[in-house]
């Protein structure tokens, strides 16, 4: 009964808005990885690309189907 009384009071809502909060921030700066991650894999194929069209002898090679 009292752990309920306690997430009434001021104290109790205060330190749910305060997890919440950093709950939010820790999701928005996992996602911010993630794009960032996205980014530089898309740089990578890129590159791949583009080493794909104009090949040297000792080049890597790419097999297609």
């Amino acid at each position: 009964m009292q752990l309920a009384l306690w997430f009434e009071s001021r104290w109790g809502l205060s330190a749910l808005h305060e997890h919440a909060f950093n709950e939010a921030q820790h999701a928005r700066a996992w996602v911010a990885s993630l794009e960032r991650e996205c980014e530089r894999l898309r740089g990578v194929i890129q590159a791949l690309e583009d080493a794909q069209g104009q090949p040297a002898a000792n080049s890597a090679m790419f097999w297609v189907k």
